[in-house]
């Protein structure tokens, strides 16, 4: 009995030996894997440190010599542990005295809109304006990125991300994505931009990067040779202090004049940018002074459902004279608050274009009537009239006056008379 007690103690203790020798196994095990993760980890940050690239935002396909001539704008990210130089700002572009700016270039930007710093991205929108040039679904530009400093605690590291420069995609809107392809007629387009950054730290500033080309759509065009338009100016200095006004389109606009009043009928978009019965000021381009012109505006009818809108412009009480294709051209006054623009349908010819619209006739500055006069006032035709009229009775009396007279007839009938002989 003694015997057998010993073995099964003997077995006993054998037992908790081989267990606790598999628990010190996985023990050890997991031990080294955790050392691996961890040295893993570490051999990848300081890979990160030391190549200062993080992952770029999504690039759309590009053909390869647009990917050559914008390889810079491209480029993935780079990280700045040190001193940021922030671009100088970009120079802004005056109203020329054709309506359109001043170097009259085929794309131009209007406006910056609603800027968002999200989890390791920026967002901000962006209003292009399109001449005679196809209108696109990307534009890419590089921002410079200037953080409030601080160190971040995901590198575990002493080293401080001071800011970055970073590839920006601005993709256009779904409520414009009919008119890609279409060769504009001076149509103002929004666009929707975010650039990925590498930290979630608050940025004190984000500028455009003026050294690297824009690429717009298929095309690289230097950021010289891009206007830059007054209302733009916050976006040019800095991004970050981008107003968030409301901002819209009236799209595919007619018009018609009532009573004196400029009448403008068309699609707002988004819906929510106006509401019924607002007021607000406008600038319209005035023909016959090359001036932008304030009027008072109303909305006199808007369908939350469809966008439907019609707008009610007091040109009685100021006089206004322009064509329909520079209605495009026309804004809102106070863009901090509210910016409105106008776009007329893709299917106006150049004719209808240039048609007048002067809400006034019989004002005395009406001298602009291109279709029916060539330009010449109503006065000036009158004058012309008179003057050929007085040059033909001049003429009409001179005739008269030299014409030679006719050789009297002489009527005299000479009768030969008999001698009357004496009988």
């Amino acid at each position: 009995m003694r015997y057998i007690l010993s073995f099964l103690l003997f077995c006993i203790t054998f037992q908790i030996i081989s267990t606790n020798k598999d628990y010190l196994d996985k023990m050890a095990r997991a031990a080294i894997t955790l050392r691996n993760i961890v040295k893993n980890k570490k051999y990848k940050m300081r890979n990160l440190q030391e190549s200062d690239e993080i992952i770029p935002n999504t690039i759309p396909d590009l053909p390869p010599s647009v990917q050559e001539s914008a390889k810079e704008t491209l480029a993935p990210a780079q990280v700045f542990h040190d001193n940021v130089e922030m671009p100088s700002d970009i120079p802004l572009t005056q109203q020329g005295s054709s309506g359109t700016t001043a170097k009259s270039t085929k794309v131009q930007v209007k406006k910056f809109h609603k800027f968002e710093r999200q989890t390791k991205a920026l967002k901000f929108g962006v209003f292009l304006f399109f001449l005679n040039k196809p209108i696109v679904k990307t534009v890419i530009m590089r921002i410079i990125i200037k953080y409030k400093t601080r160190r971040l605690r995901s590198l575990q590291s002493t080293t401080t991300i001071k800011g970055e420069s970073a590839p920006t995609t601005c993709v256009i809107k779904s409520e414009y994505e009919d008119k890609i392809g279409q060769i504009g007629s001076g149509d103002n387009i929004d666009y929707d931009c975010t650039s990925e950054t590498s930290s979630s730290a608050d940025i004190d500033e984000a500028k455009i990067d003026p050294t690297k080309p824009m690429v717009i759509g298929t095309e690289t065009t230097p950021v010289s040779d891009i206007e830059f338009s007054q209302d733009s100016k916050d976006g040019t200095e800095n991004l970050v202090t981008i107003s968030n006004a409301d901002v819209g389109v009236l799209d595919n606009t007619k018009y018609e004049i009532q009573d004196k009043k400029l009448i403008l009928t068309g699609e707002l978009k988004p819906k929510s940018t106006l509401a019924q019965g607002q007021r607000f000021n406008m600038d319209f381009f005035d023909t016959s002074n090359n001036k932008m012109k304030t009027v008072s505006c109303v909305v006199q009818n808007l369908n939350s459902n469809s966008g439907a809108c019609t707008l009610e412009c007091d040109t009685d009480a100021t006089p206004l004279i322009t064509n329909y294709g520079n209605l495009t051209l026309s804004k809102s006054t106070d863009a901090d608050k509210l910016y409105l623009s106008i776009n007329i349908p893709s299917d106006i010819d150049d004719a209808q274009k240039e048609a007048t619209i002067d809400t006034n006739p019989s004002s005395s500055n009406n001298a602009f009537y291109r279709k029916n006069s060539s330009g010449l006032s109503g006065g000036a035709i009158a004058g012309i009239v008179i003057a050929c009229v007085v040059v033909l009775a001049a003429a009409s009396i001179a005739a008269i006056m030299l014409r030679k007279p006719t050789p009297p007839i002489d009527n005299t009938t000479v009768v030969g008379l008999k001698t009357v002989e004496n009988v």
